[in-house]
């Protein structure tokens, strides 16, 4: 279930909007498994850390499985093909960093764009929930 979010500056607004608007069809897919498989998340989510605004193409904060909600902190990234280039991969590495020091990230997942129409609901499941408890990066590529 996708949790509404909507944020109160003007900046992170019309970011927020921009990001929706080019969504591609990996994000698309991944946000289409998402609604399937109980999970509470929040699209495009901006967060600050030391002053820095980053965005997540995905924030999963609950899982739900019969009828128990688990609280998880786990942002999912979406990877176009420029994220492999030197400099796009130490800025990812940055964000990684910054949002693992955050309250509100406990883990980040990035899927490459190859391989997010291969995640089904019950791969994408088992990673969250493997992911949800530990202060690291996992990358599907």
């Amino acid at each position: 279930m996708r949790k509404s979010f909507k944020p109160k500056d003007d900046w992170s607004k019309s970011t927020r909007n921009k990001l929706l608007c080019k969504e591609n069809k990996q994000e698309y897919y991944i946000d289409k498994v998402l609604k399937s498989i109980g999970v509470i998340y929040q699209r495009e989510r901006p967060i600050v850390v030391d002053s820095k605004k980053y965005f997540i193409d995905f924030l999963v904060t609950s899982v739900i499985r019969n009828g128990v909600r688990d609280k998880v902190r786990v942002a999912i990234e979406v990877d176009g093909e420029y994220h492999f280039s030197k400099e796009q991969e130490q800025k990812d590495q940055e964000k990684n960093s910054a949002l693992l020091s955050s309250s509100r990230v406990n883990s980040v997942i990035r899927i490459s764009t190859k391989n997010a129409s291969s995640m089904n609901a019950e791969s994408l499941l088992v990673a969250i929930l493997s992911a949800k408890a530990k202060a690291v990066t996992y990358y599907y590529d």
